[in-house]
């Protein structure tokens, strides 16, 4: 189904739940800025990538590919010293979290066994695929 939220809002809310987590995680100032904008600037090209029909894992890939780059290139300037918190928040907007939830829910009823695998399997490809971006990301720079 389409959002039903201008491209901008969402924008705007990546960018706040990357510099927020990025907080939590013990990210400093600097940290939270970078995060900021790296989700920020992620997630409205994922709402590009989606417009344009690209596949899940390929929009979700590209997506965290764009802000491991902002992210690291961030990092390697030396705005902050705490990589792990900076490239976590920079790419928490990925995370396919009604799909766990939903996934997990479906496990726990025998009728609903292979629908809830299915989604936990789709979770953790997602997952693999943000990490590859980030890695190769890592490797470019």
């Amino acid at each position: 189904l389409p959002t039903p939220h201008n491209r901008w809002v969402m924008a705007l809310a990546a960018a706040g739940a990357g510099a927020f987590f990025a907080k939590t995680a013990g990210g400093d100032s600097a940290a939270l800025g970078i995060c900021a904008a790296a989700a920020g600037i992620g997630q409205f090209v994922r709402s590009l990538f989606q417009t344009i029909g690209l596949t899940r894992a390929s929009v979700t890939f590209l997506s965290a590919f764009c802000s491991g780059l902002v992210a690291t290139v961030g990092i390697r300037l030396g705005l902050t010293q705490t990589t792990a918190a900076t490239l976590l928040g920079s790419v928490i907007f990925t995370v396919p979290g009604v799909l766990l939830i939903n996934g997990f829910l479906d496990l726990t009823t025998e009728r609903h066994l292979i629908v809830g695998s299915e989604k936990l399997l789709l979770a953790l490809f997602l997952f693999l695929l943000v990490t590859t971006a980030i890695a190769a990301v890592d490797a470019l720079l």
